[in-house]
């Protein structure tokens, strides 16, 4: 039997301890050459099947050095790309374009470019508005004299989920299809459009968004585009907390008041910062192409062992619809206060309007609908609320309701085109032809008039 020191692995361990710099010197080296060699095999693997590869060139650090090479690549204009944080898919990203605030749970970073599923975009201007117009322009307190200033309020369908881009979202597109338009508010001959929507944000945060800071911009007209956040986010506020749950106070302010409260307590205080440290750590550690690879591979492997069972369960309290409701008819309230014209229109839903079910990429509206049946009641049941409220409403005098009331949910009926990019986000054909139908419900109420 051989000597232990003449087993070849005993050898070359011996060898790497008399030459400690030398091994590790090479065994970084190799990790190097790995890791540069895992993070072009993403892009190589992207650009074979036709995907844009510019949050690879944030994500990874490698590749950073790079991320000016490919203009070609990104999917928005290249003279954007010292903007560019990264794609909303890394929870860095997500954490740095949705800012928290006191007051209103969360807000958009100011002057930030993402991307979401790889080829979509989204840009803020300085001020944190999602942009209308390519040059993002800067709007100033008070418009001028000759403009007619336009704020659409809602959630991640006014910010622009869904579209290509910003510029492709639906105030975007509103902004464009009022050409050929112009305002009836005397001395007033240019439209502005702001797009004051917030990925998550419902009737609440659009109520304490315009009484906070929105009607100093002195806006002639507010729309009111909505229903689907405070669909779910009103009745899973009534299941978890009941009638007793204060109107005004939404899911972040629970949120806040726990964080809070923890800071009195060293446990949960040290439960906090572990948790924090972990999900920053994570964060940072996506950066390494070789990591991410461990980390999708597990992914992977997780998800084909214990596959995750599509979520159907829902909850409908009429309470709901009378809150939103509520919410609605107090910023109307205080719009008309500061003489500001305020227009609601009901969004449509995939499962809500009558529109023949399309595929769009990787979504198909009937699949989506036929496995989540208690969902989609959930949507008829709010809607058919809410339309209950309409019906009351128009029997009003008209100075004692919206400038502007519709429910266009029929928008795409009988349109075989694919509008929804998923259960409710449109497409860029969707939000044209939802701000086409938008321009002809305010030219109805005499908010604009076509151009003689």
């Amino acid at each position: 039997m051989s000597e232990l020191s003449d087993n070849r692995f005993e050898r070359w361990a011996a060898s790497a301890r008399r030459h400690k710099w030398r091994t590790a010197l090479a065994v970084l080296a190799f990790l190097f050459v790995f890791e540069n060699a895992a993070a072009w095999a993403f892009v190589a693997k992207r650009l074979m099947v036709g995907q844009p590869i510019t949050d690879l060139l944030i994500q990874y650090y490698v590749l950073t050095p790079f991320k000016k090479s490919f203009p070609g690549e990104f999917v928005f204009p290249a003279e954007w790309a010292d903007l560019y944080a990264g794609d909303l898919d890394n929870p860095r990203i997500s954490a740095a374009w949705w800012i928290g605030d006191p007051l209103l749970g969360h807000r958009s970073a100011r002057n930030v470019v993402v991307t979401e599923n790889r080829w979509s975009y989204r840009r803020t201007n300085t001020q944190g508005f999602i942009i209308t117009e390519a040059d993002a322009p800067t709007y100033p307190r008070t418009p001028s004299p000759e403009t007619y200033r336009i704020m659409v309020l809602g959630g991640s369908t006014v910010e622009g989920n869904g579209a290509s881009g910003s510029l492709n979202a639906l105030p975007a597109q509103v902004l464009r299809a009022l050409k050929g338009y112009l305002p009836t508010a005397p001395g007033t001959t240019r439209f502005e459009v702001i797009n004051a929507g917030v990925a998550g944000y419902y009737s609440v945060n659009e109520l304490l968004f315009y009484m906070s800071e929105l009607r100093d911009f002195h806006p002639d007209l507010i729309i009111s585009y909505n229903g689907w956040n405070d669909l779910q986010i009103q009745n899973r506020l009534l299941k978890s907390h009941g009638l007793e749950h204060p109107r005004l106070v939404n899911e972040d302010h629970v949120d806040f008041s726990r964080i809070i409260a923890d800071h009195f307590s060293w446990v949960a205080t040290a439960t906090r910062f572990a948790a924090l440290s972990a999900t920053s750590t994570a964060a940072l550690l996506r950066g390494s192409a070789t990591l991410d690879l461990a980390l999708r591979v597990t992914r992977k492997f997780v998800q084909a062992v214990n596959p995750q069972a599509i979520p159907d369960n829902y909850y409908f309290d009429p309470e709901a619809a009378h809150r939103y409701i509520d919410n609605l008819l107090t910023l109307n309230l205080l719009a008309a206060r500061d003489g500001v014209a305020h227009a609601w229109f009901l969004q449509p839903l995939a499962g809500v309007g009558e529109h023949p079910p399309a595929r769009f990429l990787g979504f198909d509206e009937q699949a989506y609908l036929d496995t989540r049946p208690g969902y989609a009641q959930q949507r008829l049941l709010f809607y058919g609320a809410v339309r209950e409220h309409m019906a009351r409403l128009r029997a009003e005098p008209p100075a004692q309701t919206f400038a502007c009331m519709a429910d266009v949910t029929d928008v795409f009926a009988g349109n075989p085109a694919a509008v929804y990019a998923d259960g409710g986000h449109l497409t860029d054909e969707g939000n044209r032809l939802v701000a086409a139908r938008l321009i002809s419900e305010l030219a109805r109420c005499g908010i604009i008039r076509p151009q003689a």
